[in-house]
């Protein structure tokens, strides 16, 4: 296949524009979807049906409506060279292998939408162009751009995103890739990392938040059990790994050192306290929004006055410690006040911005006043 080509530039990347016809590009595309296992592959989402059906409606208005200037972004993974008109210019041709994939990086809904209107709605494919711009990189540079595209890019924080940004600290840790090692991540890239290290194992190994997680790929459908997202609950944590003393563990460190473990420990030993003073609320994820976005929030906002208490206590962070600095808490330590129908009345609002931060105080309060009767009896 030969395409003819503007080449450019943006930070590293070559990249090649070009325009394609409907028909010309769908049959070619492919998408790799991310599989979870022991040894997951993919990087990216199953499409989403109801979003297909709306591309293929709105590309075969009769009107003349479906207008989409924006271009799919595809990579070719072997195989691709590209020839100037003369040294030196823009434009020329990009050659294809016949049995090459055009791997879908961004804008495959727009890919399956196009397919679906040809199929069901009388859409001409060949009677309609799309922008289409190339990149010529291997598949692990190939998901680098999936993530800078779908997390940095668009600003849209997902699980999947947050997954493959996992993986790819690790293997620049590890030293397994020649991208960026780790003294050139910013502490919020590390800050991330770490948490979805501890998230992903908490969702999979035995323990107060197993089979609560959604992670990566999984459908909405299972929010009744997991309730809350792999990246919410990422989220959640980034007050207890911005305290001073947790950063001190992430930097220079990596997944499964030592310093993370302990990290996963701490979150995990707090967590088992929790739901075995407030079993009704632990076994409850719908009628309780204890293991819902607005208590791990609340909990994990408030985590690093504990993790203060623990270190002047010689670093104990043993479940005894924590059972008598939660009980400080007093009615926050109770099911009851969790009950989403029932309970407190922030409970049952939403896990809005306002919820969180007045539970929290309510819990500072209460720990200041704890602090104090303890300071009068010494």
């Amino acid at each position: 296949m030969e395409l003819s080509v503007t080449r450019f530039r943006q930070g590293k990347h070559e990249l090649y524009l070009s325009v394609l016809s409907a028909g010309e590009l769908t049959p070619r595309c492919q998408v790799d979807v991310y599989r979870p296992g022991p040894e997951p592959t993919g990087y990216q989402r199953d499409p989403t049906v109801s979003r297909v059906r709306a591309v293929a409606r709105y590309v075969s208005d009769t009107h003349g409506l479906g207008l989409m200037p924006t271009a799919v972004l595809v990579n070719i993974r072997e195989g691709a060279v590209f020839t100037p008109e003369r040294p030196g210019a823009r434009k020329g041709t990009l050659y294809v292998p016949d049995d090459e994939w055009f791997w879908v990086e961004d804008g495959q809904h727009r890919y399956k939408g196009l397919e679906l209107a040809a199929e069901k709605y009388g859409f001409k494919p060949d009677d309609y162009d799309v922008p289409v711009v190339f990149t010529t990189v291997s598949l692990p540079e190939e998901r680098d751009i999936f993530v800078v595209v779908n997390d940095k890019a668009k600003s849209v924080p997902t699980d999947l995103t947050s997954t493959l940004f996992m993986d790819q600290f690790g293997e620049a840790v590890r030293g397994m890739t020649g991208g960026k090692d780790d003294k050139s991540l910013t502490a919020t890239e590390m800050r991330k990392a770490a948490g979805v290290y501890i998230a992903s194992r908490l969702a999979k190994e035995p323990g107060p938040w197993h089979e609560r997680i959604r992670l990566a790929n999984e459908d909405r459908t299972v929010s009744g059990h997991k309730p809350i997202s792999l990246s919410n609950f990422v989220t959640s944590l980034q007050p207890f790994l911005k305290d001073a003393w947790a950063m001190r563990q992430i930097q220079g460190t990596g997944p499964d050192s030592p310093q993370w473990r302990r990290l996963y420990e701490i979150v995990r030993t707090y967590w088992l306290v929790i739901d075995e003073m407030m079993p009704e609320a632990a076994a409850d994820n719908v009628g309780y929004a204890l293991h819902r976005p607005l208590g791990a929030y609340v909990f994990h906002d408030v985590l690093p006055d504990f993790i203060d208490e623990a270190r002047n206590a010689g670093g104990d962070f043993s479940p005894e410690f924590f059972r008598k600095k939660l009980a400080d808490l007093q009615e926050w330590m109770r099911s009851e006040s969790w009950n989403a129908g029932e309970g407190a009345e922030p409970i049952m609002q939403t896990s809005s911005r306002k919820a969180i931060q007045y539970i929290a105080a309510q819990m500072r309060t209460l720990l200041a006043e704890a602090h104090e009767l303890d300071g009068e009896v010494d």
